[in-house]
């Protein structure tokens, strides 16, 4: 009988089961969700003070979601871009049931799919996205937050005008913000892939904000680490033109821990260098360095705390300053290396223009404390 009773329970426990999956299924199929636009672009656009415009939508069963044909979200007028700032044909979102059944749909996750982003710093240092951030007390109800943000091989088109670097635009880049919401702490992690041969493959895993109010802050908080793997040098400097000289280039693979806080930028890692061309010359030894370094983006001061460089087994150390902001930069610096190669020092001095005659051969150790100071 305990058998028999038992079969009962779990036959009554599957057909309970299957009636509610059966009942959220006919439920959802009479939600039309497309009727929501019109509240959700506006509800979006109180939150962001952007115009945005959403295509036509349908219901995903599972897992249950909204599909959404197309988006738009438009650019700051005060930056004069005929773009959109984020345009995406494919977007995915998920909400709560029940909240699409009261008619008041709450909307926690959102993938965009291949989505063009445009990013533009004008000349006063203000970011486009800038805008997007200021927050009214009165409204603060109705400011937008979500757990989960994604964008899955989007496309950005880069420009600043502080960096005088012209629209540059990189593809098939990665991004997900997570627990995002004005004036919190919310996550960050991006990828992004450079053009050219091996991984090129640049990755944040990161803690950012709370994002200041103030349009155009340079002083947003910031705690991460940053990967490179295999990635061109002359790809990331597209992002700082003017940083490599001419016909200098080389592959990068390391990690560093960054934190920001007011205008100064942390960051403590290593690098290393292969395939290094500095000025035309090659350099055929890996170079690897250890680092601990301060920025100043207010001063524009880089402070060395130090760093331990190794060209190929010639050791070097070095700490000081660098003051960009004055024109020429002003060195503060202390360089030093003990039982250092003569060979391969006249191999990057030959970089730098620096020549020995071909018919010297170079050779022995040399240690040397070096004070460097002045423009």
């Amino acid at each position: 009988m305990r058998l028999i009773d038992m079969r009962r329970v779990l036959i009554g426990v599957g057909i309970a089961i299957v009636v509610v999956v059966l009942g959220v299924v006919i439920a959802a199929s009479l939600i039309d969700v497309n009727k929501f636009r019109p509240q959700i672009e506006a509800q979006i656009e109180k939150s962001i003070h952007r115009k945005v415009t959403l295509g036509n939508m349908s219901l995903k069963l599972f897992p249950l979601g909204v599909k959404i044909a197309s988006l738009s979200i438009s650019e700051d007028p005060a930056f004069g871009s005929q773009r959109p700032f984020v345009t995406s044909a494919d977007v995915s979102a998920s909400a709560g049931l029940f909240s699409l059944l009261r008619g008041a749909p709450e909307v926690k996750s959102v993938s965009l799919n291949r989505p063009q982003i445009e990013l533009i710093r004008n000349a006063a240092g203000q970011w486009n996205f800038s805008s997007m951030t200021k927050s009214d007390k009165k409204e603060s109800n109705e400011e937008i937050t979500f757990n989960s943000l994604k964008v899955i091989d989007g496309q950005v088109a880069y420009t600043d005008a502080v960096q005088n670097i012209p629209c540059s635009v990189y593809d098939h880049i990665g991004m997900e913000l997570s627990n995002y919401g004005p004036n919190k702490r919310f996550g960050l992690d991006l990828d992004v892939h450079f053009p050219g041969s091996g991984k090129q493959l640049l990755s944040l895993n990161s803690k950012i904000g709370p994002i200041p109010q103030q349009a155009g802050a340079s002083n947003i908080p910031v705690d991460g680490k940053i990967t490179l793997q295999e990635v061109t040098l002359s790809g990331i400097t597209r992002f700082a033109a003017g940083t490599l000289p001419p016909n200098t280039d080389a592959t990068a693979s390391g990690e560093a821990d960054i934190s920001s806080s007011n205008d100064v930028l942390q960051t403590k890692g290593n690098l290393r260098l292969t395939g290094a061309t500095v000025k035309g010359s090659k350099i055929d030894y890996p170079v690897e360095a250890t680092f601990n370094l301060s920025d100043n983006r207010k001063t524009d001061i880089l402070n060395v705390q130090s760093a331990d460089v190794k060209l190929g087994s010639t050791p070097f150390a070095l700490s000081g300053s660098v003051d960009s902001g004055k024109k020429p930069a002003i060195l503060d610096v202390k360089l030093s290396t003990k039982n250092a190669s003569i060979t391969d020092l006249a191999k990057l001095a030959g970089s730098f223009g620096v020549a020995f005659n071909p018919a010297y051969q170079v050779k022995g150790q040399l240690s040397a404390d070096v004070n460097a100071k002045g423009p």
